[in-house]
């Protein structure tokens, strides 16, 4: 009973004091990311949000992007030397709107529109 009235508390004090997504220690997002692109299913991604650094795990696989989040602008990155000696970057820009985050995910492959709410 104790528990309940204190959230009640902090989340009254946090929305007087105008808290936002980024003062909060750990947020997280998840959605769709989907691609009309032949060969690039639709599949899963996850984001946590901690302050302004940003990680986002696209597929929900291994395969993890670090960034940050200035103002609502999103950002992360993560590149490797691929089989053939090239480079495969890939690359998160999006926006925080509220309790979404909107943008696009590009790979050397493929591009999806990322479409991820707070959880």
């Amino acid at each position: 009973m104790y528990r309940g009235a204190a959230l009640v508390v902090v989340a009254a004090v946090c929305f007087a004091s105008g808290c936002s997504v980024q003062n909060r220690p750990t947020v997280q997002f998840a959605g769709q990311l989907k691609s009309g692109e032949p060969g690039c299913p639709e599949s899963r991604g996850t984001l946590v949000l901690q302050k302004t650094d940003v990680l986002f795990t696209p597929t929900d696989g291994t395969w993890t992007l670090t960034g940050t989040i200035s103002g609502s602008a999103v950002e992360a990155s993560r590149s490797r030397p691929s089989f053939d000696h090239q480079t495969y970057a890939t690359k998160l820009e999006a926006s925080l709107s509220g309790d979404r985050i909107v943008g696009t995910y590009t790979t050397p492959t493929c591009r999806y529109d990322v479409s991820l709410d707070r959880f």
